[in-house]
Order: structure tokens, then sequence, then C-alpha cells
């Protein structure tokens, strides 16, 4: 990896004495004080020298030694990462092993279940319209019962009795029939939603 940077800087003077050596002119005062009893020479305080004419400045002396390119800095380095033996990635592998597995058996129960469901919608649609044939013959039969019935109470070989229960057999006879055409939309409607065409059948589209 390598880095480069062009840095542009300046500023101001700070006004007083400087920062840095005015906390240990006190020391140097005193040192010299004992220097001077014993006869020895005085100890100057060390100079950080000038500061250099191009750090003074505002922001266009910052600007100037930017484009200037003085004070410039390159950084080159090499990084290196060795993964011998990566346990987080193992075990994130491992763990997405068994996810997958586990949704793939709870995808294979489902398909059981929906294939259970249609299967018992389609048997007991097959059911209900046989309920309804038969129904349909029961009634059919039971009119022409009743039709006859009334031949015969009309020529008088018949009584009031016997017209009233042909009536109430008819009767018996179509709401079995009415009620084998319920289940039949009732098994009907089970297997659109099982095989998942409720809307469709109904003409039903969603916005």
């Amino acid at each position: 990896m390598a880095s480069y940077g062009n840095n542009g800087l300046g500023g101001s003077l700070r006004p007083g004495t400087d920062p840095i050596t005015a906390s240990n002119i006190v020391l140097y005062d005193r040192l010299n004080k004992l220097s001077a009893l014993n006869g020895l020479g005085p100890v100057n305080v060390p100079s950080f020298g000038s500061i250099p004419d191009t750090l003074i400045g505002g922001y266009g002396a910052a600007l100037g030694n930017v484009f200037s390119g003085r004070y410039q800095s390159v950084q080159v380095g090499i990084a290196l990462d060795l993964t011998i033996h990566n346990r987080a990635a193992q075990s994130g592998l491992q763990q997405t092993v068994i996810t997958e597995h586990r949704l793939k058996l709870e995808q294979t129960r489902a398909e059981q279940v929906v294939e259970a469901q249609v299967r018992n919608a389609m048997q007991a649609l097959q059911t209900a319209m046989q309920r309804i044939a038969a129904a349909e013959a029961s009634a059919k039969a039971a009119k022409e019962k009743l039709d006859s019935e009334v031949r015969l109470f009309q020529t008088g070989e018949s009584t009031n009795f016997l017209v009233l229960t042909r009536q109430n057999e008819y009767l018996d006879s179509l709401h079995r029939a009415l009620a084998a055409r319920l289940d039949y939309n009732k098994s009907l409607s089970r297997l659109e939603q099982s095989v998942g065409t409720t809307l469709e059948a109904h003409r039903v589209s969603l916005r």
C-alpha cells in the first residue's frame, strides 16, 4: 500500500514568549545564579531556531505551500492478512448448510400438506358430485311418484294422506339435492383454495 500527501501549512506568530521555553526560564535563571556563586559561566536558554518564512501567513500562504509542494509526505508499506484456519467462516458455512437442510425439510412438509389438502378436496368434490346425482335421481323418482299418486287421487283410487306423503317425500328429495349442491360448491371452493386458483376462478385481480 502507498499514500502521498501534499500539505499546505501557514499561520501567524504567537505574541509573547515561546511557550516551550518559557516554563524553563525560571529554572535557567536559578541555575545561572548558582553557577555565578561558584564561579561558573552562565547557561544559555536553548533556542529552537527561527520559523521559516513560508510558514508565516494566512490562507494564501497555505495555498502557496500546497501548489509549490514544499511539505510533501510519502508513505509506503506492506500489509499481509494470512488466514490459515478461518473458524468463523467454517462455522458460518456449517450454519448455512444446516439452515438449507431445515428449509428443504420445511418445503417438503409444506408440499405434503398441500398435496393432502388437494387430494382431500378432490375426493370431497367427487363425493359431492355423486350425492348430487343420487339426490337428483331421488327427486325425479319422487316427482314421478307424486304425479302418479295425484292421478290415482283424481280417479278416487288414492287418499289425501298418500298425496301429502308423496309431496313431503318430493320436498325432502329437493332439499337433499339442494344440500348436495351446496356441499359441491364448498368442496369446489376448498379445491380452488388448495391449488391457489380462487382469485382466477372468480376473475378477481389485485392492484
